[in-house]
């Protein structure tokens, strides 16, 4: 299932897919991204699956598995339900489109794995 919302700004744009939704119709898990771009290239990204957690009576999206750019390098960050968070360097990728490429492929192909290894509550890696 792939209910799509877009929305685009001067410098990039936003895409987010509804992967699961629950009995009522209201979205569970989500596969968000964010790429920002200057003269077409990409400059910045966000990749992220998510998923809506019940804390208390309050309804939020936590991160899954996020692919991202910060201090000029991509990574990737890994999550549990406790919110305990493994961080990966991923510099090994020549430029920022095959990092994007890379964290779009990997979440498309296994984001229903990743949801379950972190609803586990352990510490994971994929």
């Amino acid at each position: 299932m792939w209910f799509i919302m877009k929305t685009k700004s001067e410098h990039g744009k936003r895409i987010i897919r509804v992967l699961e939704t629950d009995e009522n119709g209201d979205p569970i898990s989500r596969f968000r991204t964010e790429i920002y771009t200057e003269k077409g290239q990409p400059i910045n990204y966000v990749i992220q699956l998510e998923v809506k957690t019940k804390r208390l009576l309050k309804k939020e999206w936590k991160p899954v598995i996020r692919y991202n750019y910060s201090h000029e390098i991509s990574h990737r960050d890994i999550y549990n339900l406790k919110g305990d968070k493994i961080k990966e360097n991923l510099g090994f990728f020549k430029d920022l489109k095959h990092a994007i490429d890379y964290g779009i492929k990997d979440i498309k192909s296994n984001w229903e794995i990743y949801i379950e290894k972190f609803k586990s509550d352990k510490k994971w890696k994929p």
